[in-house]
């Protein structure tokens, strides 16, 4: 009679994970506590996500519709922004707010008809800040 023994190696995986300062969770902001006096920007809420799921062919593109509020020198400042670029949709892609340029560029996960909807926690916006 033969035995077969097997060993198994357990290693540590590194919990520290890179946070992208563009990616901002649903209901969530992407504040620096090391500097709070630095501009930040709040995923306040999810409009709508019609844009075409990933796995799918559509006629038209669809738009993802977000509200959020940018913040800085002490002022809050909320508007809702669009995916695409579209005009007359109660919403703007990018837009200036004292001298900061805000462009919504991406929401995740991107829709797919083979998997359900995300949970909040899961869904993302980019939106990217500059001076």
């Amino acid at each position: 009679m033969s035995f077969l023994i097997v060993m198994f190696a357990a290693c540590k995986k590194n919990k520290e994970t890179q946070t992208d300062p563009s990616t901002i969770t649903l209901y969530t902001c992407n504040a620096n506590s090391s500097n709070m006096a630095a501009p930040y920007i709040c995923f306040d809420s999810l409009i709508t996500n019609s844009l075409c799921p990933e796995d799918a062919v559509c006629f038209w593109s669809g738009a993802a519709i977000i509200k959020i509020s940018f913040h800085e020198n002490g002022n809050t400042h909320r508007f809702n922004m669009i995916l695409p670029d579209l005009k007359n949709f109660g919403a703007v892609n990018d837009t200036t707010v004292n001298g900061y340029r805000i462009v919504f560029k991406d929401i995740q996960p991107h829709n797919n008809t083979s998997k359900p909807a995300p949970m909040p926690e899961e869904i993302k916006a980019v939106i990217e800040i500059s001076r």
